[in-house]
């Protein structure tokens, strides 16, 4: 093999496959494509007869677009049927199976005997929308379980009430509809006595569990707004809500006198180190001061006013002998 590079060879290899190169050259790259593999593959590649398109060739690729296409199809038909089966899905669970009601949207009634419920119930506000699909109940380890469920209305009806009676094979101390307490020991709960019962707490320092404690109770809508001072840097521990100067209240001094004697008993309740209230307001040009100690408001009920609240039923018993309406 001569010793001309392989670069020069494949710059005339060109000329040499189509003839224009002199028998001089053409003898130089000759010897060299007999001793030099990569320059003969590059020859080689360069004479081969381009394919011809034939009609079997045609035939072929009209074949895998076909094939393609029906690929293609399937897997839209695929998904379009995955659609629909959620779409299915979701249209039984909305229609047909629901949701769990929310018990501050039913009207509700029941009698509890011994170990019997006779449970009854009606949407409230939402007949034109809503039905309820099902009632069921579940009683273990001294607690009931009621669950309705309700869905979307339908073009042809639907029921907006429904009742059921169980008898459990164990007695119980508690119903619960849908996760709300609605009875215990005997006592049936309202739903803003539960709400009510949620914001009790230990510590009077709490400002914010105080705040909401106090609107539960109603005190904001009964009398206006209040800021609220606490006493927590030493015992006794107290409370004081000072009403602005807009305090409304359509009761005499003593009647309103009484109703913060109430209020002030809840608290006392429900807030565990709390040892008093204080309630003030202006009455005309006159600064008045309602205080309300632990001491007075057992008196005032007749027992220890911090076990008064030890559970719901115990704050449902408070609620209507104080005959607050919250």
């Amino acid at each position: 093999m001569n010793n001309i590079p392989c670069e020069v060879i494949r710059d005339l290899l060109p000329s040499y496959v189509d003839k224009l190169t002199s028998e001089v050259t053409n003898d130089i790259v000759k010897e060299h494509l007999t001793g030099c593999k990569e320059c003969t593959g590059e020859y080689e590649r360069m004479i081969a007869p381009e394919k011809v398109i034939t009609s079997d060739d045609v035939k072929e690729v009209a074949f895998l677009k076909k094939q393609k296409n029906k690929v293609r199809k399937a897997i839209i038909g695929g998904v379009l049927a995955t659609i629909l089966c959620v779409i299915v899905v979701i249209g039984i669970k909305v229609c047909a199976i629901g949701k769990e009601s929310n018990p501050q949207s039913l009207a509700v009634e029941y009698t509890v005997n011994d170990r019997t419920v006779d449970f009854k119930c009606e949407l409230m506000n939402a007949a034109s929308v809503a039905r309820i699909t099902g009632i069921s109940f579940d009683a273990k380890n001294g607690r009931l379980d009621i669950k309705v469920r309700e869905a979307m209305r339908i073009p042809f009806g639907g029921n907006t009430e429904v009742r059921g009676i169980y008898e459990a094979n164990d007695k119980f101390n508690e119903i619960y509809l849908n996760g709300w307490l609605i009875w215990q020991d005997g006592v049936k709960i309202s739903n803003d006595v539960a709400k009510l019962y949620r914001y009790k707490n230990e510590y009077v320092g709490n400002a914010s569990a105080d705040v909401n404690l106090a609107y539960a109770l109603g005190i904001r809508e009964t009398f206006g707004e209040f800021t609220n001072e606490l006493h927590t840097s030493e015992e006794p521990y107290g409370w004081t809500l000072v009403f602005d100067d807009d305090f409304k209240t359509k009761k005499t001094k003593e009647a309103t006198g009484e109703a913060f004697i109430k209020y002030g008993t809840v608290l006392l309740s429900m807030v565990r180190n709390l040892s008093y209230v204080e309630f003030k307001y202006i009455d005309g040009s006159e600064e008045v001061t309602i205080k309300v100690t632990a001491e007075d408001a057992s008196a005032y009920i007749g027992t220890d006013v911090k076990k008064a609240a030890e559970t719901i039923a115990d704050l449902q018993r408070l609620i209507k002998l104080l005959g607050i309406t919250l």
